[in-house]
């Protein structure tokens, strides 16, 4: 993990993408979702409002360019340790800008 200081004066943190693959293994073992030879498979959408209290708007009326966001509270992209995750998805697969 690096801090760093954003260019609006906020202090943030950085995440490398094995440190990420780590978290998210621990994560899952600890929810008792980690993936198993005979059964690869994650119930993503279990795993997020189960383990991790999430919101989840699986509908969510996102920019015809974005396929999902998470945030922690109200706007989104704003942290709190106090605040359950919100995750917004697209069911809808999307190409070019377009819902399929």
């Amino acid at each position: 993990m690096r801090r760093y200081r954003h260019r609006d004066g906020s202090l943030r943190v950085w995440f490398g993408p094995e440190e990420i693959d780590q978290m998210a293994e621990e994560a899952l073992h600890r929810a008792g979702l980690l993936p198993r030879l005979e059964a690869p498979v994650v119930d993503v959408e279990g795993f997020l409002e189960g383990y991790l209290g999430a919101d989840l708007d699986q509908y969510a009326p996102l920019p015809h360019d974005v396929l999902g966001a998470t945030g922690w509270g109200e706007p989104l992209m704003l942290w709190s340790p106090k605040c359950a995750p919100v995750v917004r998805l697209v069911r809808q697969k999307r190409t070019y800008g377009r819902a399929n």
